[in-house]
């Protein structure tokens, strides 16, 4: 299987999958055999000298040889049974890591748990190791260990219950460790715990089950994460030097979407510091750290760096690379599912039906590639992004291809087919316990039972699928708010969401009372909702330009709203709204860059006026229309005949706007000349 990489500029990148998997010989390093190398039957050399095993073992973990690297540590142990008990701890507990490490190269899930099972036994040699010495000098170490088994643990098992705890127990005994070991002035040890356990935070974090419990979280490790970077030191290998930087960043752009909207750029800034320098260091391994990170609500996006960019996929393509170096289970899986989530975004921004298609695919090949991964380790991936989740990709993937179609009929078969697909994801999603999946979940079925009611013609059928959509909206909501106190984007969204499936209900409604009740009720909605996302996009506009697509989406639904609006109360005000409410529709799809969208805006403008009699802006909005279906037309070949046919349409209404001004002036020559250019 091939995956074609960025399609666009001068780029052209076809990604292997088989690439990602390594012959047997390679991934076991013995044969057939699942034990580790303790042999290390790779040395050629019987060279018993402490320092030279000891680098010869750091060599094997640089080429990530992990089991040869942890039989070299077993070596070590046996033929130098004088070693200091601290020294013998240390030892053990790179044994232990190494194994750790190894366990997370495993082609299978018997593979991978019988090789956590070691490791576990090893961290728990090298913990008591630790607890005969005397004095407080090994407490760091014991935490480290204590905290490394209670993440390990959590790999093994399979109750909810039981993964929460031990994503809790790892990240409170890591910090513990972490408090100790800068209590001790040990600056390395402090640096090593913080990438070693960072992860299990971020798990922990996944698990949060309010505002409070995930801002904690976020918080403590992004602190430990500032101290970690002050503790560097240039000695430090270069590898890491970058994943510090890479997995501080993470913390910050996390606390800044959780902090007060005044306190955004401050951490914004500093996580894009952070990230800079990580990847100036090396972007494969601050990109491979940063999607392996497992922390928030969405694949952890780099600062300073737009999606849906060529830069963008770029760094993922780094990423990739370097999980092709490590052979990390992990890694490839969250490599994958970023991959996923961006051609699965990319379908938003689809120019055509055949680059729609192509981004369709892409996100399903990069889904079922991260499932395979993820299989591996019998895990879910705790986040959502591109409005897809890897574990149950054909919900989103239809969702999104129906939600922004283009042909009615397709749009009802995805929208169908999304709806089908939608029970797994909320069996699943249910089952992960990860709260803010659970509101991806009813986030996404509201879209998918909403546009499936577009399409229905049944009355009854229809109303069942809107309250069904309002129940799953209404959730949501109630997630985002309780997790998100702020407000912003989430919030916006989740109510002008609401606010479209009490349009549709409203559409169905025969008592005008409860109609006009309801289109009030939806308008209002609207407008809180589009008050929410305005304010978030102060700081996204700078970063996510591509935001401004969904924006204009949801700008020009307000529109239409009032539309419904004025069409029950009549008053020319509302109308008025209406019009100057496209218009900011196209300047919100002109940011994006979306002339055929701002050419659609600035047409429905352009009827709102005339509805009012307003035939002067009329005139220049269907002028603008044109203009901009011109424009769409050089962007767009595939479309450009009936692009250009639209923007002689648009130009002719214009003439006929022009024509009804001189009416109502009583010029019948100056009309009559307009009628003449709108017939030409």
């Amino acid at each position: 299987m091939r995956f074609h990489g960025f399609r666009g500029g001068n780029s052209s990148v076809e990604l292997n999958l088989s690439e990602l998997k390594f012959s047997c010989d390679q991934q076991r390093l013995i044969g057939k055999e699942r034990r580790f190398a303790f042999e290390s039957g790779d040395m050629a050399e019987e060279n018993s000298d402490l320092p030279s095993l000891l680098n010869h073992a750091k060599s094997q973990e640089r080429e990530y040889s992990w089991a040869t690297a942890s039989g070299t540590y077993a070596r070590i142990l046996e033929s130098h049974p004088t070693l200091g008990p601290l020294q013998r701890g240390e030892i053990e507990e790179a044994r232990a890591h190494a194994s750790f490490r190894f366990a997370f190269q495993a082609d299978t899930n018997e593979e991978f748990r019988e090789r956590l099972n070691t490791a576990i036994s090893q961290y728990s040699k090298a913990r008591d190791r630790y607890i005969g010495i005397e004095g407080r000098e090994s407490l760091p170490y014991q935490r480290r260990c204590d905290s490394m088994i209670a993440f390990l643990n959590y790999w093994l098992t399979s109750e909810l219950a039981e993964r929460k705890k031990t994503t809790n127990d790892s990240w409170r005994l890591a910090k513990e460790s972490l408090a100790a070991f800068d209590k001790a002035g040990d600056k390395h040890n402090y640096v090593r715990t913080f990438n070693l356990l960072s992860s299990s935070a971020g798990l922990a974090y996944s698990y949060g089950e309010d505002f409070k419990a995930r801002e904690e979280i976020v918080r403590s490790v992004m602190e430990c994460g500032q101290l970690a970077v002050e503790s560097l030191s240039t000695t430090l290998e270069s590898g890491e030097l970058a994943a510090t930087y890479a997995n501080a960043s993470v913390p910050l752009e996390e606390y800044a979407w959780l902090c007060e909207w005044k306190d955004v750029p401050k951490y914004h800034k500093r996580a894009l510091e952070y990230w800079k320098r990580a990847s100036d260091i090396s972007q494969e391994i601050a990109a491979a750290n940063l999607m392996a990170f497992l922390m928030g609500t969405a694949p952890p996006n780099p600062p300073g760096i737009e999606t849906g960019t060529e830069e963008y996929m770029g760094l993922l393509l780094k990423g990739f690379e370097h999980a092709k170096k490590t052979r990390d289970v992990l890694a490839r899986c969250g490599v994958l599912s970023c991959l996923a989530a961006e051609w699965n975004w990319r379908q938003l921004r689809a120019q055509d039906s055949d680059e729609l298609e192509y981004n369709f695919n892409q996100a399903l090949q990069y889904s079922q590639a991260s499932q395979k991964e993820s299989s591996i380790l019998s895990f879910r991936v705790p986040y959502v992004d591109g409005e897809i989740w890897t574990e149950v990709p054909y919900a989103g993937l239809y969702g999104i291809r129906a939600y922004f179609g283009f042909d009615f009929l397709r749009i009802r078969e995805f929208a169908e087919k999304a709806v089908a697909a939608s029970q797994d994801l909320m069996r699943l999603a249910e089952e992960s316990g990860y709260p803010m999946v659970q509101r991806a979940a009813h986030h996404e079925c509201g879209y998918y039972l909403t546009t499936l009611a577009r399409t229905e013609s049944d009355p009854e059928k229809k109303e069942k699928l809107l309250k069904d959509a309002l129940e799953h909206r209404e959730k949501s909501k109630a997630t985002i708010s309780r997790f998100s106190p702020r407000g912003g984007w989430g919030l916006g969204a989740e109510l002008n969401l609401l606010a479209e499936t009490k349009l549709e209900l409203a559409s169905i409604t025969v008592n005008v009372e409860a109609k006009r009740a309801m289109l009030h009720e939806a308008v209002a909605l609207r407008k809180e909702g589009l008050e929410e996302s305005l304010k978030a996009m102060s700081v996204y506009e700078t970063f996510e330009p591509w935001r401004y697509r969904l924006l204009g989406r949801w700008v020009s639904d307000y529109g239409i709203t009032l539309e419904r609006l004025y069409e029950v109360e009549g008053d020319q005000s509302i109308m008025k709204a209406a019009a100057e409410t496209y218009e900011k529709a196209a300047d919100m799809y002109k940011k994006s860059g979306h002339p055929s969208r701002a050419a659609e805006s600035y047409w429905k403008a352009a009827r709102a006026y005339d509805s009012i009699g307003d035939f002067t802006k009329a005139v220049d909005r269907f002028e603008s229309a044109a203009v901009h279906y011109r424009q769409s037309a050089e962007t767009i070949p595939q479309l450009a005949a009936l692009l250009h046919d639209h923007s002689i349409y648009m130009q002719a209404w214009a003439e006929i706007e022009r024509a009804r001004h001189y009416h109502t002036r009583q010029d019948a020559s100056a009309a009559r000349e307009c009628y003449e250019k709108a017939s030409a």
